[in-house]
């Protein structure tokens, strides 16, 4: 089966003149977007019943967003920007790392079980590789977050506080210890989510195996050798 070309992404329309009823309608399309993009996917979701929900008329989101694929991108813009990019600004480089580990892990977790999370996920996953620009964003966004926990390694490995080879690799490690079979789990519908003591319970579990490792320290003798 011959391959399908990527979809195209209609220019910026960014120098469309607005008004205040114009804006409302554009977000009340976005909004609706949000709604039918997450719950249905691209393919299924249908562009006229989208505007009959929202309001308005085709006319009005060609205007504004171009098309079907220029909604879309502009919604997922919109979830990647609410859901992503608020982990790149917590905790303080300052932080020992048991603080900060923990108050990222735990977000990042949260998000990754939560309803709309999934939703972002399973749409992504389903869809990204149509959009080479939506994933270009997202791996901007993602590649955000690694920056931010890779800053924060270098400045405690540079302390003392803590000894990497590869604070860029140990951070992507990181993720994916937090994230572990949950994310999946619920993606698949496996799993209804994590209450939020069994959050805590998992990252705080992860961080310790991430700071202190698994393996049994030596026995020493009371002159200080390893028996």
């Amino acid at each position: 089966m011959p391959q399908q070309p990527p979809i195209e992404f209609p220019a910026s329309r960014a120098d469309v003149p607005i008004t205040a009823r114009g804006e409302a309608r554009k977000r009340a399309l976005l909004a609706e977007a949000r709604s039918m993009f997450l719950e249905q996917g691209y393919e299924r979701t249908s562009i006229n019943e989208l505007v009959r929900r929202a309001g308005g008329s085709l006319a009005t989101l060609y205007r504004y967003y171009g098309g079907k694929a220029g909604l879309f991108e502009a919604m997922m813009d919109e979830v990647r920007d609410e859901l992503l990019t608020p982990l790149t600004r917590l905790g303080s480089m300052d932080d020992p790392p048991e603080v900060f580990l923990v108050r990222l892990g735990e977000a990042l977790l949260r998000l990754n079980v939560s309803p709309e999370g999934v939703s972002f996920y399973r749409v992504l996953v389903a869809e990204a590789y149509k959009f080479p620009e939506l994933q270009a964003a997202v791996g901007r966004a993602f590649g955000m977050l690694t920056h931010h926990l890779t800053v924060y390694l270098d400045r405690q490995a540079a302390s003392g506080a803590i000894e990497l080879d590869d604070t860029r690799l140990a951070a992507g490690q990181f993720f994916e210890m937090i994230k572990g079979p949950a994310q999946l789990l619920t993606v698949m519908a496996l799993m209804p989510g994590l209450p939020e003591d069994e959050i805590h319970a998992q990252v705080r579990s992860a961080v310790r195996l991430f700071l202190y490792g698994c393996a049994r320290a030596p026995r020493r003798t009371q002159r200080g050798g390893a028996r």
